[in-house]
């Protein structure tokens, strides 16, 4: 017989769900080993761990609890702790750098068992029983060694036998186990102790190392069949007491009392042992060793402390299993297509025809205004009043004359010459009265120009673009021979339905909030990424003015001659800088203005003249030549301070502006060609036609020819440079213009064909968009689905980013690469000639690498999480959409498919229940991994051998085949389910036969003949 097999990591209960009923104690008894004394403690592992003075209880059990439940875990709670226990154990320690050991060691222990390295230390932990010095020890090594030997059905008998010569062989196995008072004995309870520490010390050291329990393990069980014995013999030896009254032994009277307060089964048997002479029977259902092999597969329990440690306060995640059950799934399939109820019936009468055409038009028209309107307004005033003003005098005048004459002449005409002299002397006084007239010469002039210049371009374009879709269904219905009645019929689907059993599972209820919210947020951005559209084309960029020059002021003769080469500006001409005219009177067209017998006697005289100076607008006057003689009347007189008698003054005024004045004048003035005068006011030209008054005063005649010098004014240059200015920037402004309507007809083209491409990408209909594929590949969909929300809920994954701890992990990294690139190298030569050869280059790649260690650690995970849940074979129910936010509502019943109902209420649906089963053999590893939140109990991925090891080809196939393990349960049942597909009553085509196709492929394949 060899001793039952024992996995090195699945081999603790270290959570006991509790069942739905209460569990006989006897029964726990008989598959868990439990620490402490059962006999004394009622109910299993009701007691907490005390200080290690009491030698009934694990002092490694005593820290980790005073650890985790001192207050507050320290900064570095598994550190000290580790510390503390190996200090606690009494592991052996060797240093290598000294050579010595703080106990006996041989070097050999650290191959042959799991060491723990801290710094130079090197700690041997206890992992066989052959390293503990409790008192039973070496007879559990022997007693494993004759169990070997022995065959799996040995009887009870034969077992107690081998104990006996193993243990005691002087003695019975009640004294080896059991105390007079019917406690345990004291080298069982050490023995005991001794084999827990060193469990409880594996265990929780195998965070940091890996270990192998299986030996400590062994030695529990082979202890707890020891133990077993014992009771038996206890029950064995009360039963062959059987007498009037109570039992005669004491001893065993104390050892049965004992018995009965940990197994209340045993109140009526002792009851029945009082006042009865009768032989009574062994209690029923108290624990009779059979064979070996069945108290070598109890389990040692171990407080979840040990396994969660600090996780144990505040475990990962408080989900609890529904409990241990039959995992029963319903299996459906597809059998047939049926025609259901009547959904149209088109009639049509004898020689009548029907015909209905739908036709869909989308009609887009987009119409574009351009207008500009510029205004310009300019008005000028000009005013100018000259008045000249004469007085009226009336005087009295004496005058007297005295004259003296004295003449003498000569004459000869060839004759004799005659003289004659004569004299004479008169006086003449006259007296008078004089009136003068005095004239008033005033003359206004009143300039008054206006210019409008009013520019409105106004443009409008109506650009009409027609995108139609047309869509046209014609459907046309005809009876030529008698009335014609079409029936419509929906199609049904036919299902059957069975109950498969997967066997006793641990099972997780979960309630998922709106199951198909990823998938229809999934399914509609893919729809967008995949999308071809057109791209809303950028606004368009229109040309600016871009003059040759910046101002009209840079309008010079050089920059002139350059600019009439690219613009036309055939109408201007560079103005000239200086001009010369001649005062012409444009009455008599004479250029010599004179006047005699001019009454001037210290009066003024004035003469207006109108000349016509062509060109000579926007030029000022620079200098007047005057070339001629003025008479006065008198010499000029200095002395008064205004003009008025005796002062001879000449003056002219153009249009009111004194231009020439000059005084000073002998009685007979003359002037040259030679004089230039400097304007006595600066004037410029408004117009050409102007007013010219010559004034005079005391003046009698006056002959005078005038000219004037004249310079272009900075005002009219700079008005002839902008009009050259303004030319131009119509012209550029044309240009621009022309190739902007241009980028404006293309950007308005492109607008309208992306407005209207985009208002059908709107027309299109969300439920459209969702409609699943076959009815296979949708439950594969609804499966994975729901799978990532139950990891969610589970592992609290792939849900909020801030409680994501897998996803963090990213298992690959880049590496860059120098790869080899072959290409011909083609080149021309000079002449003509080309030469062909390959050419390798290195190009640089970069590529993605698995990074090893994290690569590892997230597979742990994942592989755990993809074997520890039977995910094939989910079993769900959809409810309804209002268990969804009421403001998705009518969405959510928008969503459907046609043809299968089962997406239907998977797109509807506001909520799902899942029914989630555990994998045989992994509650425990599941339940580890709620609280812990660490795969595989915290080792490593389980290897072949392994209880938790999933081969390959059981996971595909598990994967591939959704009733594998599976026992059909009851009898099969049939449902119909109804799509929105129709069917014409009485085709010729009628609906598919799956039945039969299934028939004909599962039928084997004939050989040819």
């Amino acid at each position: 017989m060899t001793v039952s097999p024992v996995d090195s990591t699945n081999a603790l209960d270290f959570v006991l769900l509790r069942p739905p009923e209460p569990v006989d104690p006897v029964v726990m008894r008989r598959h868990y080993i439990q620490d402490g004394d059962w006999l004394t403690a009622p109910g299993m592992m009701t007691h907490l761990p005390e200080p290690p003075t009491l030698p009934n209880y694990s002092a490694v059990g005593s820290l980790v609890f005073q650890a985790v439940y001192a207050g507050s875990p320290p900064a570095k709670p598994e550190a000290e702790l580790r510390d503390a226990l190996l200090t606690t154990i009494g592991a052996s320690v060797f240093n290598p750098a000294s050579g010595e050991t703080r106990r006996k060691l041989r070097l050999e222990d650290l191959s042959e068992h799991a060491v723990y390295w801290r710094g130079d230390e090197a700690f041997v932990l206890p992992d066989t029983i052959g390293q503990l010095g409790a008192p039973l020890i070496k007879g559990l090594a022997v007693f494993k060694a004759r169990l070997a030997q022995l065959s799996p059905t040995a009887n009870r008998t034969t077992l107690a036998t081998v104990a006996q010569e193993v243990f005691l062989p002087a003695t019975d196995l009640r004294s080896l186990v059991l105390t007079d008072q019917g406690a345990h004995s004291n080298s069982f309870v050490e023995t005991r102790r001794a084999l827990f520490d060193a469990l409880y010390l594996l265990y929780v050291m195998r965070r940091w190392v890996s270990v192998d329990m299986a030996d400590i393990i062994a030695g529990l069980r082979l202890l707890h069949l020891v133990e077993a014995l014992a009771v038996d013999e206890v029950i064995d030896a009360a039963v062959a007491a059987v007498g009037a009254g109570p039992i005669p032994d004491p001893t065993l009277g104390a050892q049965v009392n004992s018995l009965a307060r940990r197994f209340p089964s045993l109140v009526s048997w002792l009851r029945s042992l009082t006042g009865t002479a009768a032989a009574p029977s062994r209690p029923v259902g108290f624990p009779l060793v059979r064979t070996a092999q069945n108290w070598l597969l109890a389990r040692p329990v171990v407080h979840p402390i040990f396994a969660q440690l600090w996780r144990f306060r505040t475990p990962f995640n408080d989900l609890k299993p529904v409990g241990v059950g039959d995992f029963k799934v319903v299996k459906q399939w597809l059998v047939e297509y049926i025609p259901g109820e009547i959904c149209d019936i088109h009639n049509v009468m004898k020689s009548e025809t029907k015909e209905r055409i739908h036709r869909r038009l989308e009609r887009s028209e987009d119409t574009f205004s351009f207008s500009t309107e510029a205004q310009e307004e300019t008005t000028r005033d000009s005013q100018t009043t000259d008045r000249f003003e004469l007085k009226r005098e009336i005087e009295a005048t004496l005058k007297t004359d005295l004259n003296v004459n004295a003449n003498a002449s000569v004459s000869y005409n060839q004759m004799p010459v005659v003289a004659t002299v004569s004299g004479g002397f008169a006086y003449n006084r006259s007296e008078g009265n004089s009136e003068k007239l005095a004239q008033s010469l005033s003359r206004e002039v009143v300039a008054k120009a206006v210019s409008r210049v009013q520019t409105r371009t106004a443009q409008a374009r109506s650009t009409t673009k027609v995108f139609e879709t047309e869509e046209t269904n014609k459907h046309q219905l005809a009876a030529p021979t008698g009335h014609v009645s079409g029936i419509y019929r929906w199609v049904d689907k036919h299902y059957r339905a069975q109950v498969f059993n997967f066997g006793r599972r641990m099972m997780f209820e979960l309630i998922l909030p709106e199951p198909a919210d990823f998938f229809v947020t999934a399914r509609l951005a893919e729809y967008v990424d995949a999308l071809e559209y057109p791209k809303k084309p950028a606004d368009p960029t229109y040309l600016p003015i871009a003059m040759p020059i910046t101002g009209p002021e840079k309008v010079t003769r050089d920059r002139f001659d350059e600019l009439r080469r690219t613009y036309d500006l055939a109408s201007f001409s560079y103005p000239v800088t200086e001009k010369t005219f001649a005062v012409v009177d444009a009455s008599t067209n004479a250029a010599v203005l004179k006047e005699s017998g001019i009454d001037g006697s210290d009066k003024w005289h004035a003469a207006a003249l109108r000349c016509s100076l062509k060109g000579a607008t926007g030029y000022t006057v620079s200098s007047i030549r005057v070339t001629g003689m003025v008479e006065f009347d008198d010499q000029n007189s200095t002395t008064s301070p205004v003009p008025g008698p005796e002062r001879n003054l000449a003056r002219m005024d153009i249009d009111g502006t004194t231009v020439w004045f000059k005084e000073d004048w002998r009685k007979y003035g003359s002037i040259d060609d030679r004089t230039v005068f400097a304007p006595a006011n600066p004037y410029t030209f408004s117009r050409d036609d102007v007013d010219v008054v010559l004034a005079f005063n005391d003046t009698e005649a006056y002959r005078l020819i005038i000219s004037l010098e004249l310079t272009l004014s900075a005002e009219r240059l700079l008005d002839w440079q902008t009009e050259v200015y303004r030319t131009i920037l119509d012209a550029e402004t044309k240009r621009v213009d022309d190739a902007n309507r241009d980028v404006k007809i293309r950007y308005d083209a492109e607008l309208a064909a992306y407005s209207s491409r985009i208002g059908e990408l709107k027309a299109t209909a969300v439920a459209d968009l969702l409609r699943g594929r076959s009815e296979q590949a949708n439950q594969d969909l609804i499966r994975t689905e729901l799978r990532r929300q139950c990891l969610t809920m589970i592992t609290k994954e792939l849900g909020k980013v801030s409680d994501d701890f897998l996803t963090t992990w990213d298992p690959t990294g880049t590496r860059t690469v120098t790869r080899d690139v072959t290409r011909l190298d083609i080149k021309e030569g000079v002449g003509g000639g080309t030469t062909v050869q390959w050419k390798t280059t290195g190009v640089a790649t970069e590529f993605s690498v698995p990074d090893v260690e994290k690569a590892r650690a997230r597979g742990r995970h994942v592989q755990f999480l993809e074997q520890a849940f039977d995910w094939n074979n989910l079993a769900w129910v959809f409810y309804p959409y209002f268990w969804a936010p009421p403001s998705t509502w009518v969405q959510r019943l928008a969503r459907e498919d046609e043809t299968d109902p089962n997406l239907t209420a998977f797109l509807q649906a506001g909520a799902a229940r899942v029914l989630l089963a555990v994998t045989p053999a992994y509650d425990e590893a599941v339940l580890h991994y709620l609280c812990t939140r660490e795969p595989w109990e915290g080792g490593a991925a389980p290897v072949i051998g392994d209880k938790l090891y999933l081969p390959l080809h059981e996971e595909l196939r598990r994967q591939q085949d959704d009733r594998y393990g599976a026992t059909p349960e009851g009898e099969p049942w049939d449902f119909t389910v109804p799509t929105m597909l129709t069917y014409l009553h009485g085709s010729g085509d009628s609906l598919p036969d799956l039945v039969a196709e299934r028939a004909a492929r599962a039928a084997p394949e004939q050989p040819n003949p």
